[in-house]
């Protein structure tokens, strides 16, 4: 169905806003040795949660924790980072993939 277009005059913004805001999230990679890396530096699992704490300022709602890993990563090194991620309050745990 065809809706018919009628000629509008826009209004004008008071204030335009730069951009989208970006995402509030950490991405950690993890190998299948078990090295980790945020932001392209390799971390130890003993910082990931304090650095979930000083990234999330007490802000965990609107976070997101991603984790990458190899598809030989095994589970062991996995778990501790999600529990890590739920100690500070990050619900928001998802996994890159790729799809086949």
């Amino acid at each position: 169905q065809n809706e018919q277009v009628e000629a509008v005059e826009l209004p004008v913004a008071s204030e335009v806003a730069d951009g989208p805001e970006k995402p509030r999230r950490m991405v950690v990679s993890v190998t299948r040795e078990g090295r980790m890396f945020v932001k392209g530096q390799q971390v130890e699992l003993a910082d990931i949660e304090s650095l979930l704490r000083a990234d999330t300022k007490g802000r965990t709602a609107d976070y997101e924790f991603r984790i990458r890993t190899d598809q030989f990563t095994p589970y062991e090194l996995v778990e501790p980072l999600m529990l890590a991620s739920l100690r500070v309050g990050v619900t928001n745990v998802g996994f890159n993939v790729i799809e086949k």
